[in-house]
């Protein structure tokens, strides 16, 4: 973290707003506890940032990667889920409904949009 404060600094900002605390405190939390200065292994996850990967072709190969086996996890920039279009969202929300998580890719079409609503429920 290329900062003047260390990084327990921008992880107890989350008690005041737990919107301040970012997946890099975290990283940089990580490297503190371990002592590192990096830390190399093979990457088993995805995350379609806000703004990367760029156009639909790129967008539509990373929520593919969810078919790949060594894909442990995948996630969507809270500020990103508003800017897929309707084919990278339907994509997305087809290969959520066939790991179970949405009953339909109607539901995940409307969480990416929404969020969850009151009442809302995951599929079971």
């Amino acid at each position: 973290m290329n900062s003047e404060h260390s990084w327990d600094y921008f992880v107890s900002l989350g008690w005041d707003d737990i919107h301040s605390v970012t997946e890099f405190a975290l990283y940089g939390a990580v490297f503190e506890f371990y002592k590192r200065k990096s830390i190399f292994a093979e990457k088993n996850y995805v995350t379609l940032f806000d703004g990367y990967p760029n156009g639909q072709s790129e967008v539509m190969r990373f929520i593919g990667k969810m078919n790949d086996e060594k894909i442990k996890f995948f996630s969507v920039h809270r500020n990103r889920a508003a800017t897929l279009n309707l084919e990278e969202s339907t994509y997305l929300a087809e290969h959520w409904v066939s790991c179970g998580l949405f009953s339909s890719v109607e539901n995940g079409i409307s969480f990416l949009k929404h969020g969850l609503g009151d009442g809302y429920q995951l599929s079971s």
